[in-house]
């Protein structure tokens, strides 16, 4: 299966469809100027992302700040990737520690990282070499080609109005006000039929978390430790703060910005 061309010309989403829909294993390299991806597909899957330059620092920075490894754990596992040139999370796996379960979820969430860059990307490289995979040795879990899809093809319309909508990645996070309880607002027809206001758009499970993680980090080191990828955490990051549920502990920070009218 030959396919390889020019980002600008032909999206990563239609390579991707591509893959997807032909069923075929194989490699999809993925390069501009400055990035270089692999990733390793699979029946629709995409089993394995490797990056060059190696994104191991942003590993051990995700471990170190959601404290699982401490900073003189994470200096020992480096020196050891310098001499051995083996990964970082071959290292912190071999010598005990980390468990396995949270170098798949944290590993997971960079790659996703990974590929949703590439949906931002003005100009690059594509190309698809079909092969036998082996996906032995990854250490993330699996992610299906549709929820690439799905969220790649949103975040190239909303990053950049959700990424405005953040003041800077610098500021703390602090918690405006707590959020409902899940079971405690009336449905949009109860509150209708009861003769009262409809409430307040439903907090989803996803905001509830990163709401509970926001309390005095940087939106900088949030993003580092939340469970979910950068662009699902901005999300929610953006309309917790909509919402009237968080802020930000800068006194000269400027007025929000108004709601966008996407109507018009």
């Amino acid at each position: 299966m030959a396919l390889q061309g020019q980002i600008q010309d032909f999206g990563l989403a239609d390579v991707l469809q591509i893959s997807w829909h032909s069923g075929k294993s194989g490699w999809l390299h993925l390069e501009n100027d400055v990035d270089e991806i692999i990733a390793t597909i699979q029946d629709g899957w995409v089993m394995n992302v490797e990056a060059e330059p190696p994104r191991d620092s942003l590993l051990g920075r995700r471990l170190a700040r959601n404290a699982v490894l401490s900073h003189a754990q994470l200096g020992a596992a480096l020196r050891q990737r310098n001499q051995t040139q083996q990964g970082l999370a071959k290292i912190l796996h071999d010598f005990g520690m980390v468990p396995l379960e949270l170098l798949k979820q944290h590993a997971t969430v960079i790659a996703l990282d990974a590929i949703f860059e590439v949906f931002t990307w003005p100009a690059g490289t594509y190309k698809f070499v079909e092969g036998p995979v082996n996906p032995d040795g990854s250490w993330m879990e699996p992610i299906h080609i549709e929820r690439l899809l799905t969220n790649g093809i949103w975040l190239v319309d909303e990053w950049r109005a959700l990424r405005d909508r953040v003041p800077s990645l610098e500021f703390k996070v602090v918690q405006r006000a707590a959020l409902p309880e899940e079971s405690a607002e009336p449905s949009f027809d109860d509150a209708m039929f009861l003769g009262e206001q409809p409430s307040s758009p439903a907090v989803e499970e996803n905001e509830r978390v990163v709401h509970a993680l926001c309390e005095g980090h940087a939106v900088d080191a949030l993003l580092d430790i939340s469970p979910f990828d950068r662009f699902e955490t901005l999300k929610c990051v953006v309309h917790l703060q909509e919402a009237g549920y968080i802020g930000y502990d800068n006194p000269s920070l400027p007025p929000p910005l108004p709601v966008r009218d996407l109507g018009t």
